[in-house]
């Protein structure tokens, strides 16, 4: 009998929120509102994607050491 050594894989999920008062009192009123696009791109990259607002999910399942 052999072992399986592949390392299990799941879907991960992030939600967040961001403190707007401070980022609008560090980044100014208008600049604040880039923060979340920048998290968005940033994931993207890693084949996360927003479902909804500030939640995101991954695309494909990865292991834990990913």
């Amino acid at each position: 009998m052999r072992l399986l050594s592949k390392e299990p894989e799941y879907l991960f999920t992030i939600d967040f929120d961001l403190n707007t008062i401070l980022l609008s009192e560090l980044l100014g009123e208008s600049s604040y509102r880039n923060s979340y696009l920048i998290i968005k791109n940033y994931l993207k990259d890693f084949d996360i994607v927003s479902d909804q607002g500030s939640g995101y999910c991954t695309l494909k399942p990865m292991t834990k050491g990913k």
